[in-house]
């Protein structure tokens, strides 16, 4: 190309050919250059402009020597050579003087010899040739530097290569400009994204410091902790510091190898999760749910994992308890089963004995019989007792008098502590009796005696203490000037601190080990004094026992002795009675004893020999004694079958727990006329008759 054109220039020469010719050419040679430069990408256009304007400026001006000079900073009047003909000048620096300071301070082009381009770059052109021209590389009224031909003589048209340079040098420039741009938006974009980054960081960090209540660590390849997050120290306990560069197997109660063996199931697998015991760095261990997975990095970033761990001992406690209650309700069902059942021979056996204490009137074997009534009455009294821990007795306020209460009750407690603790009765002849249910006041005697038998696991002392009491003004509220009965349960146990004292009586708040307690006790007594308005206060120091102090009113009525109940003045009738119940002994005597004072009784093993009984017959009948719980249909059902038949039919029910009175009831759940089992027959006769004489 070089050749070609230093032709033309000679045929130029030689023959001067018209000015519009060489133009004409000119414009073909910068065409053909702008398209060639036009094809590449504008970023790769800028990195070769200056090589690019360096072939424009042979193929369309010519001459020895072409050079393109560029600041060495924006500002500067030091240029350095970025490109040449003659490679060996690339990086040559010198300073703008003279001609090239007008070119490149002013943005115009200049003609000139090289003695006018000033002491470094004119001892330089000086080898070139004698004529000079210099154009800036302008665009938008931005200098990237300027552009230089030395020719052997002066120009034929030195003012059309001049406009020729001043065209060239633009179109590098321009390509400068934008390729300077692209440079500057992308990065702008990689600031904004770094920035962006940061940001992200920032914000992640002060998320993962704000949870708490799970523990984010990461490790490195070899398990060692590198990064330590707030929620970390506050699940196990460990700052930072303390951590930091230490195996995350200290973290866990596992040895090395199975921690080594956990982080390679993570690596192969994509995750890891165990529920493992959790260290903190006072020695306290808790239920952790942890899982590690592989940390996602870029190429060239070292590996590790993530490690997320949650503290799962409060909720594995309330899963034990949880299972410990279905356990003990379990057992209270399976407790009154057996009582109810038991509830059906007892009553057949004290039937049967008060009938023979009055045929053997002054025989000398009515002792024997009056023992086995006594038996009986203590095998009524377990039976109670059963109901009562499975919460299906059925509830009977009275006046009780608490000390005779708590005599009864001791041998049995005795039995339930064992005998590494001994029991002291401190109970005294108390004035007044308390208002409550016997059953639910033995069960708060019982909770109390064990609760203080678990406080001393070596063994100690128990004293159960009953007195009359007068509050003081200190107790506050309408109750202080009330007559109390005092109930105290003392222990030589382990005691309490304040925290547990306070939270003493919280619903399954307990302090012994998973599985050995509900956390309902104390609840239970707390919610029987309270039902009872009376009040509860405990005493307790570490190390120093316990003592519980129940204060319950006076009841306005004298102590019941649960005296058998006197014979009515009349306890025989003619009327006609249907016995419904589905246990064969407790039925026979039933009829037995029925029969055997006038009634008529038609008899039925269960629900459905009941409703066959004819129209005729239930036409007939005076009364219906039914059991409340039996198979197929219970005894309300059964009564209100029949009352169809026989409308205003009155009923007399008999039941074993709380749970059926209940469906013996009406609409509004109060029971309709009933006998708790076991019942003696001047009971069931008294009771029969009473409703006969009404209807």
């Amino acid at each position: 190309a070089a050749l070609s054109t230093l032709s033309v220039i000679f045929f130029f020469l030689a023959f001067r050919p018209p000015r519009r010719l060489l133009t004409r050419w000119r414009k073909g040679e910068q065409s053909s250059y702008l398209a060639q430069v036009a094809e590449r990408e504008p970023e790769e256009r800028g990195w070769l402009a200056a090589e690019d304007l360096l072939d424009g400026v042979s193929r369309c001006i010519g001459g020895s020597l072409s050079l393109v000079a560029r600041p060495t900073e924006n500002g500067s009047d030091q240029l350095i050579i970025r490109a040449a003909t003659d490679r060996a000048l690339v990086g040559l620096m010198f300073s703008a003087q003279d001609l090239p300071a007008r070119v490149q301070n002013h943005n115009r082009p200049q003609r000139g010899g090289p003695e006018d381009c000033g002491p470094v770059l004119s001892s330089v052109l000086a080898r070139y040739g004698t004529s000079v021209l210099a154009a800036p590389l302008v665009a938008d009224a931005k200098s990237w530097g300027i552009v230089v031909t030395v020719h052997t003589r002066p120009p034929l048209f030195p003012d059309d290569d001049l406009a020729m340079l001043v065209q060239l040098g633009r179109s590098a420039a321009t390509a400068f400009d934008h390729a300077a741009l692209i440079i500057a938006r992308r990065e702008q974009v990689h600031l904004e994204a770094d920035a962006r980054v940061r940001d992200l960081e920032s914000r992640v960090g002060l998320m993962l410091d704000s949870i708490k209540d799970y523990a984010m660590l990461v490790l490195d390849q070899e398990g060692v902790v590198a990064a330590w997050h707030v929620g970390a120290q506050e699940v196990f306990g460990y700052t930072r510091e303390q951590i930091t560069q230490a195996s995350g197997a200290a973290l866990f109660d596992i040895t090395p190898s199975e921690f080594g063996a956990w982080l390679l199931e993570a690596a192969t697998q994509g995750k890891a999760e165990r529920e493992v015991t959790c260290r903190r760095p006072d020695g306290r261990s808790f239920r952790g749910v942890t899982t590690i997975r592989p940390l996602v990095v870029g190429a060239g970033a070292p590996p590790g994992f993530v490690v997320v761990t949650r503290d799962v001992t409060e909720r594995r406690n309330l899963e034990e308890r949880l299972n410990h209650g279905q356990k003990m309700q379990a057992i209270g069902q399976l407790a009154g089963g057996v009582a109810h059942d038991f509830n059906n021979l007892l009553t057949a056996i004290i039937g049967y004995a008060d009938w023979l204490e009055r045929d053997m009137a002054g025989d000398p074997r009515a002792g024997q019989v009056a023992e086995i009534q006594r038996a009986a009455e203590r095998a009524a009294d377990l039976t109670r007792q059963l109901l009562a821990f499975s919460r299906r007795q059925v509830v009977q306020p009275a006046s009780t008098d608490l000390s005779r209460l708590v005599r009864d009750l001791l041998p049995m407690v005795r039995r339930l502590i064992g005998q590494r603790i001994e029991i002291v009765d401190a109970t005294s002849a108390l004035a007044s009796p308390v208002m409550g249910d016997r059953s639910q006041l033995e069960q708060v005697v019982v909770n109390l005696v064990l609760n203080a038998r678990d406080a001393m696991p070596d063994g100690g002392r128990i004293t159960i203490r009953t007195a009359d009491v007068q509050f003081d003004g200190d107790m506050g509220g309408a109750e202080a000037d009330r007559c109390h009965v005092l109930l105290e349960v003392a222990d030589t146990g382990a005691g309490m601190d304040a925290d547990t004292r306070r939270r003493a009586f919280e619903p399954f708040f307990t302090t012994k080990a998973v599985g050995s307690g509900t956390g309902l006790g104390l609840a239970t007594v707390y919610g029987t004094v309270q039902q009872m308005g009376g009040l509860i206060e405990v005493e307790s120091e570490p190390n120093r026992g316990s003592v519980f102090r129940l204060y319950l009113p006076h009841a306005t009525e004298p102590a019941h002795a649960h005296p058998r109940p006197a014979p009515a003045t009349e306890m025989t009738g003619c009327e006609t009675l249907l016995l419904i119940e589905d246990d064969d002994a407790l039925r026979n005597y039933l009829v037995h004893v029925l029969e055997g004072h006038g009634y008529h009784v038609i008899e039925a093993g269960g629900a459905e020999a009941a409703l066959t009984v004819t129209e005729e017959e239930v036409q007939a009948l005076d009364l219906v004694i039914s059991d409340v719980t039996m198979p197929g249909m219970s005894g309300p059902e059964v009564v209100a079958e029949l009352a169809q038949l026989r409308p205003g039919l009155p009923a007399l029910y008999i039941s074993g727990t709380a749970g059926e009175a209940g469906t013996a009831g009406s609409g509004s759940g109060t029971p309709g006329p009933m006998l708790q089992k076991p019942f003696s027959s001047t009971d069931l006769l008294t009771k029969v008759r009473q409703i006969l004489s009404v209807g």
